[in-house]
């Protein structure tokens, strides 16, 4: 197969214009435990907005990124983006219609569009125009050390980076287990194909994070996902702090700087976020080693920084 972008672009999906598809789509990303499921659903409540929540594929595709060119990256991103997101999205096949599931369409869709898209069976052609209003938004937490790869392949998609304190992640990521044991310490992040190790992993920490005990490694993972999100230009910051404590401004703030309009969900459910804010008395900080702890808190420090001043 030849590696120009015209046979890349005639290759995808027999869709044309599916690049400016996924270009002007949104990502949302960020530390896990920062709040990237319920702003999800925030946005995905907008119109037009067609949702994914964590594909494993194209998390697959960003730590292997780095290693395709751009055309390649291109073709298997925009595929999918336009193909299994986008127009199975529509035809009512993508839909999550488990109603326990975090990401279940009926916590952002209003019933009536789901029966609509589930009246009639629906095929690429018959929805090939609807795509020209379509939106793409795909969350996928972790992945801000791969931002480079997607800004290259396409530099009009938006991304959202959302963060909170340490002690708030730290505790929860202890909490879920996340880094217990070596059989665990990439789950839910997918490790290197050759190391094992987590692709966000900053090389020159590998020794230290395979020894380090699981408070510790939460923290390497907290700093690593805050201090690669200060990196670029152009991204949209926002904190666990500042969506709960003030929901409806933060949707507000965030939907004009996507260019995204509400839609006849979004109220309800902003309306469904609470204020959660972890008990001090259960810090965890104090358990952690305290080069990472500083490390951590000076992170956070410059990302808060980051946030009030708009990057």
């Amino acid at each position: 197969m030849s590696n120009s972008p015209e046979s890349t672009n005639a290759l995808v999906c027999g869709v044309d214009g599916a690049h400016e598809v996924a270009n002007r789509g949104v990502l949302l990303t960020g530390c896990g435990r920062t709040g990237t499921s319920v702003l999800g659903r925030v946005l995905a409540s907008s119109r037009n907005v067609v949702y994914d929540y964590e594909p494993p594929i194209l998390t697959a595709l960003l730590a292997i990124g780095p290693s395709l060119s751009r055309d390649h990256f291109r073709f298997l991103w925009s595929t999918y983006v336009t193909q299994q997101l986008s127009i199975d999205a529509l035809a009512g096949r993508g839909l999550n219609l488990n109603h326990h599931d975090e990401s279940s369409a009926f916590s952002y869709m209003e019933p009536g569009e789901i029966r609509s898209r589930l009246s009639r069976s629906a095929s690429i052609h018959d929805l090939i125009s609807t795509l020209a209003l379509v939106v793409p938004l795909i969350k996928i937490p972790d992945v801000v050390s791969r931002l480079a790869c997607l800004f290259t392949a396409y530099p009009q998609i938006r991304v959202v980076v959302t963060g909170r304190d340490p002690s708030a992640v730290i505790r929860s990521v202890a909490l879920k287990g996340w880094f217990e044991n070596e059989a665990r310490h990439t789950n839910p992040r997918q490790g290197d194909v050759l190391t094992g190790l987590p692709f966000w992993l900053d090389p020159n920490l590998g020794e230290r994070f395979s020894v380090a005990s699981p408070l510790d490694r939460a923290a390497i993972y907290y700093i690593a996902m805050h201090d690669q999100a200060l990196q670029y230009q152009g991204i949209h910051l926002l904190s666990y702090q500042r969506l709960v404590s003030n929901p409806e401004e933060a949707a507000e703030w965030l939907e004009a700087k996507l260019g995204l309009k509400p839609g006849p969900r979004t109220n309800s459910v902003v309306s469904t976020i609470k204020n959660t804010q972890v008990n001090t008395a259960t810090d965890v900080l104090s358990s952690v080693s305290i080069d990472i702890r500083r490390t951590a808190e000076a992170t956070w420090e410059a990302w808060s920084a980051a946030e009030v001043t708009g990057h």
